[in-house]
């Protein structure tokens, strides 16, 4: 069992120490003090009551006009600590992620697109991909050894996914809103090096951010906690001061697993509403 007091329970204990010993004073002081010992009772039992009030109010303001949470703010110990940070995906979050308009663009038939997509984007090499870890030819071997009959088709569809990822208008926007009401804004994404690299100007809104990884950069993706860990390592954040938007409800649990609080992204409004039920307005 851990007996160690806080800072806010010693300061507590030392007041109801103190109050004690106005308390002893002033019956002293009333039993001694002869004819004026009425008087001198009331207004040392006044005291007792003035002095914790003036010094709760000095303490008050204090912490009203230099922003910071004190003693005297009336609030919950269980409560959660205000959010201070938030952590965006990309896909489908600040950008659209949209392999399925893609492989439309490129002239594929729903009944070709749902082959192409059980062989690529639903393929498991397609996260070891966005870890990093395969070259794109090693990529292509992997999609095209689930469905050899549509080789071409692969080649044809991955050879340039320019236009796989797209921009979204409000990302800027809305990051420097954050920013201006003081919050840090982040990114954790799973990414390829190749869709990064042709899907550059739809991650504009990057330099308007306070940092982040993509995942092939550091050959780890979600929903590893090593990859959460790093972002918080790196940036000295608090698992509890942030709140992660992710549109795949698997990373919000892991995130929430180390402490992170975390919003499924269904659309931009929804999101909003859920930010600003947790403060963030």
């Amino acid at each position: 069992m851990n007996n160690k007091k806080t800072p806010k329970q010693i300061a507590a204990l030392t007041c109801v120490v103190l109050l004690v010993l106005l308390y002893i004073v002033t019956f002293i002081a009333a039993f001694f003090a002869g004819k004026g010992g009425t008087r001198l009772f009331v207004i040392c039992a006044a005291l007792t009551i003035i002095i914790p009030i003036a010094t709760w109010g000095f303490i008050w303001m204090f912490g009203k006009l230099t922003n910071k949470h004190t003693i005297a703010d009336l609030y919950d110990e269980n409560k959660a600590p205000a959010i201070k940070n938030v952590i965006f995906d990309i896909g489908n979050v600040l950008t659209n992620y949209r392999w399925h308009d893609f492989m439309v663009d490129k002239g594929y038939t729903e009944e070709q697109i749902e082959r192409l997509a059980k062989a690529t984007v639903y393929n498991a090499a397609w996260s070891e991909f966005d870890r990093g870890v395969f070259t794109e030819e090693e990529i292509f071997q992997a999609f095209i050894k689930e469905d050899p009959e549509i080789e071409d088709w692969i080649r044809h569809v991955f050879a340039d996914v320019k236009e796989l990822v797209t921009k979204r208008d409000f990302a800027i926007p809305w990051l420097e809103d954050l920013k201006s009401k003081g919050y840090k804004v982040f990114y954790l994404s799973n990414f390829s090096e190749k869709a990064k690299n042709e899907c550059a100007d739809a991650l504009d809104f990057i330099p308007h951010m306070d940092g982040g990884y993509l995942s092939y950069s550091v050959k780890l993706i979600k929903p590893d906690a090593k990859f959460y860990n790093l972002l918080l390592d790196t940036y000295n954040l608090k698992a509890e001061e942030c709140v992660f938007i992710d549109d795949t409800p698997k990373n919000i649990e892991a995130g929430e697993a180390l402490g992170i609080r975390g919003i499924v992204y269904k659309d931009y409004e929804q999101v909003k509403a859920d930010l600003a039920a947790m403060g963030v307005k």
